[in-house]
């Protein structure tokens, strides 16, 4: 009896541990100190919260500087957008087939040879497929069209709510998001 005492208080401090401290009035993260809204909290801010929850995402929020990225990463200098941490930069060299470390012993490999920004201009021109006959491969041409990036970003912030059979993805909140110049 005295056992099932104990093994009865343990889960009952177990369970109070388990559900930690109430905090804030819920909101999207559980709650914060100071009970700040999704509103009112910041670019930077809200990058932390997303980070932190995996049911939470950003949409709308992609652009283009030589690969898809997010908008909060990149700046404008000039008429590009650029990315605002350097990434590294590899060049293909011939080397032995014993010092061809990557997978493939074609006898080349890449050695990383410094660090760039990617950038990209903001206006550019892509060549874009047309068919005649409902995307057949048949009777198809290509033609040149004019792409034109956002500067100003409405970028929405989505949860994923799940059930037993589906998932469903909810608009939370949109705020827009100006892509800053360059420093």
């Amino acid at each position: 009896m005295k056992i099932l005492k104990i093994v009865i208080t343990l889960l009952f401090c177990l369970s109070l541990f388990a559900s930690g401290p109430k905090k804030g009035a819920g909101g999207i993260a559980g709650g914060t100190d100071d009970e700040r809204t999704i509103q009112d909290l910041s670019w930077k801010e809200l990058r932390e919260v997303v980070r932190k929850d995996f049911d939470l995402s950003f949409s709308h929020h992609v652009v283009f500087v030589g690969r898809p990225m997010s908008s909060l990463d990149v700046c404008i200098e000039g008429d590009q957008f650029r990315s605002m941490k350097k990434y590294p930069k590899y060049e293909l060299k011939r080397v032995s087939r014993s010092q061809d470390h990557d997978g493939d012993k074609d006898g080349y490999t890449k050695i990383q040879v410094g660090e760039e920004y990617l950038s990209f201009p903001i206006n550019y021109k892509r060549n874009e497929r047309v068919c005649r006959n409902r995307n057949r491969d048949s009777n198809c041409f290509y033609r040149e069209v004019d792409v034109q990036q956002e500067t100003m970003k409405e970028i929405k912030i989505i949860k994923r709510e799940r059930s037993r059979n589906k998932s469903l993805e909810k608009v939370i909140h949109s705020k827009e998001f100006m892509i800053p110049y360059c420093e």
